[in-house]
């Protein structure tokens, strides 16, 4: 602790900053998010053709006064809001590890397989599994249907890329899964930091 002239108890500079940093650091992941595991969502290219519909008609829709103009507005507005409460349970819950064979040799391919499971009751559907290296480059992906809950869910991927080819240590850093369901307008993706 630091005192003024009066004798009074100020606060430490390194608290304040150390405070200050977990600030930071909740805001970013979210207050009741594992540092470890962080989620992110865009918007695909259906998705702005679909915002940018919204607007068209929108402002079609104010101009004319048609019912039917404000119905197909409602509609497409509608695929917003369902795609905001649905696709966030698609991906929450979600866990993953990677399985990795005894041995792989260069030039050879070999299956890497991860394991997924939820957490929670809900299903989630049409999910891509990607597999990245510490400088974040792709180098394998699979498609996984469905993963029920309480049910863990196998899925693997050939080693066919170049950095499988050569011989020496492959660093494996991240692993992601990411989903467009259910209508494509948003991909949320879900990064977990699994190294290997």
């Amino acid at each position: 602790m630091v005192f003024d002239f009066n004798g009074q108890a100020v606060m430490n500079i390194n608290v304040t900053t150390s405070l200050w940093d977990r600030v930071k650091h909740w805001s970013r992941i979210g207050f009741f998010q594992n540092p470890r595991e962080f989620r992110t969502y865009s918007v695909t290219l259906i998705g702005f053709v679909v915002l940018l519909l919204i607007f068209v008609i929108g402002f079609a829709a104010w101009e004319s006064g048609t019912n039917l103009v404000y119905f197909l507005f409602g509609f497409l507005i509608a695929i917003f809001v369902a795609h905001g409460v649905v696709s966030p349970q698609n991906i929450r819950g979600l866990h993953v590890e990677r399985i990795l064979p005894r041995r792989i040799i260069a030039g050879h391919p070999a299956r890497i397989h991860f394991r997924i499971w939820k957490s929670n009751w809900w299903r989630s559907f049409a999910l891509m599994v990607k597999d990245h290296t510490p400088q974040g480059k792709a180098v394998g992906g699979t498609f996984c249907e469905v993963v029920n809950p309480g049910a863990p869910r196998s899925v693997a991927y050939e080693t066919v890329h170049p950095i499988f080819q050569r011989r020496g240590l492959v660093a494996l850093d991240k692993i992601t899964i990411s989903s467009r369901f259910p209508f494509g307008t948003v991909e949320r993706t879900v990064h977990f930091h699994r190294p290997a």
